[in-house]
């Protein structure tokens, strides 16, 4: 006879421990990789040019712009997208519900304009299973989404996309018992389908990836090796006749910091890079032809606030100044 606590403990299982996996979802700053409670952040990349092969302008050319504003669960609800001039021409509005899951996002188009809405329904677990985009009133696009226990995308299904339907047309995804994916097939109409295949080694690592097209041939292989800390030392590249035809091998240093990086055609050096790390913030890249001849020296400097968020990257080119991204980051209080 099974006592009364043992026969709790078994029910406490059955319940609790076959129950379907709530999704854990990321917030954009952890997307993002952004420090702290962060409420607005602004990125600006500007590009010097050559006015000659020795002399640079000193007045930089401002090439992308973007303002983010999040609120304190770390979720962008504006995210402003300007023009090379500085012009606001997009403002995408986002609006979530429990845990965190963005249900609306409103695209306006300066000055006033709604142009699109998008529409995203969630399961109890938190999977999105349907998604809407509306232009006006019209329906652009809508899908829905299947997933196992686990929460793992098992099935993705296009409805409309466009003025064109999409009844027989769908994406159905396989996992091991590691729940990593094994296969992704591609259903199109009439019946044919693509295929991509990959297998992992015992730490999760990715170690060799086929593609095959609709007439069920090999269009690329792909082979990943790794050492013992899983970073990636090469990676070989075969045609759709199994043929090995680009190679690239990487080493490392004891803090896992790439030094060197080389590429094969066939079994000719195609070019290598060494990477040097003289002190915090500062990385320096020199490129080498295939006759082992400097083409090119690349310096990076960065520079981080007290959150350890990146503030300012300033990108060289064989000692002058190519570019600036700058980051304004606003916290709340």
């Amino acid at each position: 006879m099974i006592s009364h606590n043992l026969s709790i403990y078994v029910l406490l299982i059955l319940v609790f421990g076959c129950s379907p996996k709530i999704t854990e979802r990321k917030s954009d700053l952890d997307r993002l990789r952004l420090k702290g409670s962060v409420k607005s952040y602004i990125k600006t990349i500007s590009e010097f040019s050559l006015k000659s092969e020795d002399s640079l302008e000193t007045k930089p050319r401002e090439v992308l712009r973007g303002f983010l504003v999040f609120n304190r669960e770390g979720d962008i609800v504006e995210d402003n997208r300007y023009t090379r001039k500085g012009k606001l021409y997009k403002t995408l509005v986002s609006i979530y519900e429990y845990r965190s899951n963005e249900v609306k996002e409103i695209v306006i188009e300066s000055p006033n304009d709604t142009v699109a809405t998008r529409i995203k329904k969630y399961d109890s677990n938190g999977n999105e299973v349907e998604y809407l985009s509306y232009k006006k009133d019209s329906i652009i696009y809508h899908s829905k989404s299947l997933y196992n226990s686990n929460s793992k995308l098992i099935e993705h299904i296009p409805l409309k996309d466009g003025e064109t339907e999409f009844q027989h047309r769908r994406t159905k995804y396989f996992y091991d018992t590691s729940g990593n994916r094994i296969k992704r097939i591609q259903y199109y109409e009439g019946g044919s389908k693509s295929e991509w295949i990959s297998r992992y080694d015992d730490r999760g690592n990715e170690i060799e990836w086929f593609v095959y097209g609709t007439d069920g041939k090999l269009e690329r292989r792909d082979v990943y090796v790794y050492d013992e800390n899983s970073n990636l030392t090469e990676e070989r590249l075969y045609n759709k006749y199994n043929v090995l035809e680009t190679r690239g091998v990487s080493k490392y240093d004891k803090n896992g910091n790439e030094t060197e990086y080389v590429e094969y055609l066939y079994d000719a050096v195609r070019s290598k890079d060494i990477y040097h790390y003289p002190e915090d913030g500062v990385i320096i890249m020199e490129s080498y032809n295939s006759k082992g001849e400097l083409k090119s020296t690349y310096k990076t400097v960065s520079e981080f606030d007290a959150e350890g968020n990146l503030v300012k990257e300033s990108n060289y080119e064989n000692g002058k100044l190519k570019s600036v991204k700058a980051y304004k980051i606003e916290y709340f209080k």
